[in-house]
């Protein structure tokens, strides 16, 4: 790839991020928690940070992916949440939201500008309230941290004014939004500084999902193989496409694509074929475990 393509699809896959006052808490680490120093932030998530940051996604084989492992190596240290006992990787888990009618899935309308979800890492006693707001390459984020047991505040009709979730409820409640699926994988990282702010590289394995219509984050084994022979691969950065990351995508002949994991998983189900205008799924066929 030339230099100038890559640029180009670096444009193309811009993030702004709305970023939380109170700092990013971080992974569980041997049962404790607590602040994660912003080196080892993701680059969408360092408070104070004034440009816009990118992301770059990448559908890789495995091999392609130990690749550009190598070509990191000396230059991006692990990231220190990675848990050994899993080669380094932590585990994450989101819960996806969508209509009746699949509107966010099929990009309808606004929902296909904005997405809501919600995340937890490992075992963590908290996850964070996430909305990606989309306008032509520029995404905004807001993202809040709640406590486990606030999850229950999603089955109320209402939530509290002064409840830290309370914009998420609202906006979930307004547009009809509803549990569709729970998505798990293993993620390993590898995370570095430039002169323009943090640079991060990820590796997203063991994909899977299930479906559900509750507000339920806790970790399950089974589930339907999402890009089985695949690794997710992203590049995240700030301003300009770091030396680094060019110079890995023109070695490798690398080319970006747009990966979504919640829509791999409807199509895995079989489902993307059959959602038209008139499709509503039951809620009940939604929360079996597949």
């Amino acid at each position: 790839m030339s230099q100038a393509s890559a640029n180009d699809n670096h444009r193309t896959n811009a993030l702004m991020v709305v970023i939380p006052q109170d700092g990013i808490p971080s992974l569980p680490q041997n049962g404790q928690t607590g602040m994660s120093a912003p080196r080892w932030q993701s680059p969408s998530l360092c408070v104070g940070a004034g440009s816009a940051a990118y992301e770059l996604k990448f559908l890789l084989s495995d091999a392609q992916a130990q690749q550009v492992v190598e070509r990191a190596s000396g230059r991006l240290s692990p990231d220190p949440h990675g848990d050994p006992v899993l080669g380094g990787a932590y585990r994450t888990l989101s819960l996806y939201c969508d209509t009746a009618q699949f509107e966010v899935f099929r990009g309808l309308g606004s929902f296909g500008r904005r997405k809501h979800r919600l995340r937890r890492y490992g075992e963590a006693p908290w996850m964070y309230l996430e909305r990606k707001s989309k306008w032509g390459d520029r995404v905004k984020k807001r993202r809040t941290r709640i406590e486990n047991g606030e999850l229950a505040f999603f089955s109320q009709t209402m939530s509290a004014l002064t409840w830290s979730g309370h914009w998420f409820h609202r906006h979930l409640i307004r547009r009809g939004l509803a549990p569709v699926c729970r998505i798990a994988y293993e993620r390993v990282a590898l995370v570095g500084e430039t002169l323009e702010g943090p640079l991060r590289l990820t590796f997203d394995r063991q994909i899977r999902g299930v479906f559900t219509s509750d507000w339920n984050l806790e970790a399950f084994e089974e589930g339907v193989p999402i890009l089985a022979d695949h690794v997710v691969c992203e590049f995240k950065y700030r301003g300009f496409l770091p030396s680094l990351f060019k110079e890995i995508i023109q070695a490798l002949q690398l080319t970006p694509c747009p990966v979504s994991k919640y829509r791999a998983f409807m199509r895995a189900c079989s489902l993307a074929p059959s959602l038209n205008d008139e499709t509503v799924l039951p809620w009940d066929g939604r929360a079996a475990n597949v």
